[in-house]
């Protein structure tokens, strides 16, 4: 079980703050959510700036596990899939995915239509 949220003005420990949100606060470390300290253990990794993580049931201090979700806002908008597919390759290996290309006898229709 989790040690209890206070909602003081201590500088360390675990603190509940104005928007909801449980932050870890160490003496001598800046202050970080606790939810992204799960997920980073969850990963094996940190998280990377374009990433977050969502609380699927919209509590914001019910950090447990099974209740987080990575999401990203990497998605570049309002380009041709000509230019994304580069960006698509490129996430996809950022997350351990292999992508082959095309095989190049197989015919490619340009159309979508």
């Amino acid at each position: 079980m989790s040690p209890p949220v206070r909602r003081n003005k201590k500088r360390h420990g675990r603190i509940r703050n104005k928007d909801g949100y449980v932050e870890i606060r160490k003496s001598g470390t800046p202050r970080r959510y606790e939810h992204h300290l799960i997920m980073e253990s969850i990963l094996g990794r940190s998280l990377l700036p374009h990433e977050m993580v969502h609380h699927k049931n919209g509590l914001r201090d019910d950090n447990r596990p099974e209740n987080l979700e990575l999401c990203s806002d990497s998605q570049p908008p309002g380009q041709r899939v000509s230019d994304k597919i580069p960006w698509a390759i490129e996430f996809l290996e950022a997350y351990g995915y292999s992508v082959r290309p095309p095989q190049t006898d197989a015919p490619v229709s340009k159309s979508l239509f």
